[in-house]
Protein backbone atom coordinates (compact mmCIF):
# COMPACT_ATOMS: atom_id res chain seq x y z
CA UNK A 1 0.00 0.00 0.00
CA UNK A 2 1.47 3.54 -0.97
CA UNK A 3 1.27 5.97 2.03
CA UNK A 4 -1.81 8.05 0.42
CA UNK A 5 -3.87 4.93 0.40
CA UNK A 6 -2.82 4.31 4.30
CA UNK A 7 -3.33 7.76 5.00
CA UNK A 8 -6.99 6.96 3.51
CA UNK A 9 -7.81 4.11 6.02
CA UNK A 10 -7.35 6.02 8.75
CA UNK A 11 -10.20 8.37 7.37
CA UNK A 12 -12.90 5.50 7.24
CA UNK A 13 -15.21 4.15 9.91
CA UNK A 14 -14.26 0.53 11.59
CA UNK A 15 -17.62 -0.72 9.74
CA UNK A 16 -15.44 0.47 6.62
CA UNK A 17 -12.16 -1.61 7.90
CA UNK A 18 -14.35 -4.54 8.78
CA UNK A 19 -15.93 -4.55 5.12
CA UNK A 20 -12.50 -4.18 3.48
CA UNK A 21 -10.66 -6.44 5.16
CA UNK A 22 -13.45 -8.85 5.28
CA UNK A 23 -13.29 -8.50 1.26
CA UNK A 24 -9.93 -8.76 1.69
CA UNK A 25 -9.79 -12.16 3.03
CA UNK A 26 -12.33 -13.60 0.58
CA UNK A 27 -9.87 -12.20 -2.03
CA UNK A 28 -6.66 -13.69 -0.11
CA UNK A 29 -8.43 -17.23 -0.17
CA UNK A 30 -9.25 -16.98 -3.51
CA UNK A 31 -5.80 -15.94 -4.87
CA UNK A 32 -4.55 -18.73 -2.36
CA UNK A 33 -6.77 -21.53 -4.37
CA UNK A 34 -5.31 -20.23 -7.60
CA UNK A 35 -2.03 -20.29 -6.40
CA UNK A 36 -2.59 -24.11 -5.13
CA UNK A 37 -4.03 -24.93 -9.13
CA UNK A 38 -0.91 -22.91 -10.86
CA UNK A 39 -3.72 -19.91 -11.90
CA UNK A 40 -1.73 -17.24 -10.28
CA UNK A 41 0.59 -15.45 -12.18
CA UNK A 42 2.36 -13.38 -9.60
CA UNK A 43 2.80 -15.11 -6.82
CA UNK A 44 3.77 -11.63 -4.74
CA UNK A 45 0.16 -10.31 -4.42
CA UNK A 46 -0.41 -12.97 -2.29
CA UNK A 47 2.58 -10.90 0.54
CA UNK A 48 1.03 -7.79 -0.62
CA UNK A 49 -2.61 -8.42 0.00
CA UNK A 50 -1.42 -9.96 3.48
CA UNK A 51 0.57 -7.08 3.95
CA UNK A 52 -2.52 -4.90 3.59
CA UNK A 53 -4.86 -6.79 5.36
CA UNK A 54 -2.34 -6.34 8.21
CA UNK A 55 -2.78 -2.67 8.07
CA UNK A 56 -6.27 -2.51 8.27
CA UNK A 57 -6.48 -4.66 11.19
CA UNK A 58 -3.57 -2.15 12.72
CA UNK A 59 -5.73 0.88 12.29
CA UNK A 60 -8.68 -1.11 12.84
CA UNK A 61 -6.88 -1.55 16.54
CA UNK A 62 -5.84 1.63 16.57
CA UNK A 63 -9.01 3.14 15.99
CA UNK A 64 -10.85 0.97 19.04
CA UNK A 65 -8.09 1.51 21.58
CA UNK A 66 -8.79 5.23 21.13
CA UNK A 67 -12.53 4.44 21.57
CA UNK A 68 -11.81 2.76 24.76
CA UNK A 69 -9.65 5.58 25.66
CA UNK A 70 -11.58 8.07 25.38
CA UNK A 71 -14.24 5.91 26.87
CA UNK A 72 -12.10 5.34 30.32
CA UNK A 73 -11.22 8.92 30.40
CA UNK A 74 -14.66 9.79 29.99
Amino acid sequence: MKTREIKDLHTKNANELRTMIRDAKQKYMTMKLDHSLHKLKNTSDLAKLRRAMAKMQTVLGEQSAETREEVTNG
